[in-house]
């Protein structure tokens, strides 16, 4: 019985031994197969390959297919991989530093833990991919396709997000600081209370996801709006610089002293929204709908629009602005109040009787313009030049004249009641009594 014992036990230690050995001597077992690897790299196809703990550092594999490859804890820093097919591989705790994923496809690939440093990920579709827990510090996804991806707890710091398709991203718990996210669609976007963020995109996030409607001055300069509905929203004195908008309904939106200066808002709907004193410098209106839009004060200036979707009156307005006018523009009578005209040229137009009352004339030429009967009530015509101007029974009281030049102007019968005529000259002009102004 002793005897017996002993063989037994003799006979376990042997085995536990040889496991061991096997286990420990034999890397075929758990690492990618040497027989593998030469396949990927004379091929460049290995599909649903196992490439567990693969040392492919530095290969050039452009355009490889490796769907469904299980590339856990492999070793893929500096691997050129531009245009490959990853699409559904495992791909989790690798290391990918400085990898070159560009335009690569990484739809429902499992990134998780994995180390992306600085990785080049420029227009590559990572739809549904999992990027939990990932460490993306200073990697470039410009162009990426994010929708629907688990970005949860992941590190981007510095990262560049720039025209980034995000719509459905999780990106709770991540690390953006001082990330580029210009125009990333941040539509239905998952923000928690521990994400690191800029504060200005938890805006834009809430807006292009139609989270409430009230947005008075906030900053969505280099925003992202696609196909949304914003319809009596408010974002007076907003700073909409730079923002792109495609196919978004603004209808009746309180737009009043925003800065929308070259901004992109193609085929966006502005019915009836309130545009009042609003910079549009050099914005771009093609195709928008902005047929009852207030655009009192309005800047046009450089602005981009669709002649036919913008009122009368403010095309006349975009047209004088932009000097496009043609002989056949009529300004008799013409209803130009509440414009903003500054440094505008109508020398020598023929304006009898038109109405710009309280309209932005300021730095203006109007010299030898016929303003006869004109109602400038309340007009703002500071620095504006009126030589030789017929300006006789006009309506100017209460307007600004302070250091217009006036000199030689008929003013007969005008109404120049509370008109502040602060340092304007009146050398030779004609006063509403029709004596002649002394020259000093």
């Amino acid at each position: 019985m002793k005897l017996n014992f002993i063989t037994k036990s003799k006979f376990k230690k042997s085995a536990l031994a040889f496991i061991f050995t096997v286990i420990f001597f034999s890397g075929s077992t758990f690492a990618a197969p040497k027989s593998t690897l030469q396949q990927l790299r004379e091929t460049g196809n290995c599909q649903a390959c196992n490439l567990f703990q693969g040392r492919l550092t530095g290969l050039k594999l452009q355009g490889a297919n490796l769907s469904g490859a299980n590339l856990e804890s492999s070793n893929l820093s500096r691997t050129q991989l531009n245009g490959a097919n990853l699409f559904r591989s495992n791909v989790s705790k690798a290391k990918l530093n400085r990898t070159v994923l560009e335009s690569a496809n990484l739809n429902g690939t499992n990134l998780a833990f994995s180390q992306l440093n600085e990785a080049k990920l420029n227009n590559a579709n990572l739809e549904q991919a999992n990027l939990s827990n990932a460490d993306l510090r200073e990697a470039d996804l410009s162009n990426a396709n994010l929708q629907q991806a688990d970005l949860s707890n992941a590190n981007l710091e510095q990262v560049s997000l720039f025209k980034a398709k995000l719509k459905g991203a999780n990106l709770s718990g991540a690390n953006l600081t001082e990330a580029i996210l210009n125009y990333a669609d941040f539509r239905q976007v998952n923000i928690s209370e521990t994400t690191l963020i800029d504060p200005k995109w938890i805006t834009v996030t809430k807006i292009v996801s139609e989270e409430g409607k009230d947005f008075p001055s906030v900053d969505l300069s280099q925003a992202y709006l696609e196909g949304i509905n914003l319809e009596t929203i408010n974002l007076s004195g907003s700073n909409l610089q730079n923002a792109e908008s495609f196919i978004v309904n603004l209808r009746k939106a309180n737009l009043s002293q925003t800065n929308l200066q070259e901004a992109k808002f193609i085929y966006t709907d502005f019915t009836q929204t309130n545009f009042q004193g609003a910079n549009l410098t050099k914005t771009d209106l093609t195709r928008a709908k902005l047929l009852g839009a207030d655009l009192r004060y309005a800047n046009l200036t450089e602005t981009i629009i669709t002649p036919q979707t913008l009122d009368p009156k403010w095309y006349l307005v975009w047209k004088i602005i932009n000097e496009k006018l043609e002989e056949k523009d009529d300004f008799v009578g013409v209803d130009l109040e509440e414009a903003y005209l500054r440094g505008i040229n109508l020398s020598g137009r023929r304006m009898t009787e038109a109405k710009l009352g309280k309209t932005d004339l300021k730095n203006a030429n109007l010299k030898q313009t016929i303003l006869f009967k004109a109602q400038l009530k309340k007009g703002n015509l500071q620095g504006a030049n009126l030589e030789k101007a017929i300006l006789a029974e006009a309506d100017l009281s209460e307007a600004n004249l302070e250091g217009a030049n006036l000199s030689l102007a008929n003013l007969t019968g005008a109404n120049l009641e509370k008109t502040n005529l602060q340092n304007a000259n009146l050398c030779g002009a004609i006063g509403p009594d029709g004596k002649i102004y002394r020259c000093f």
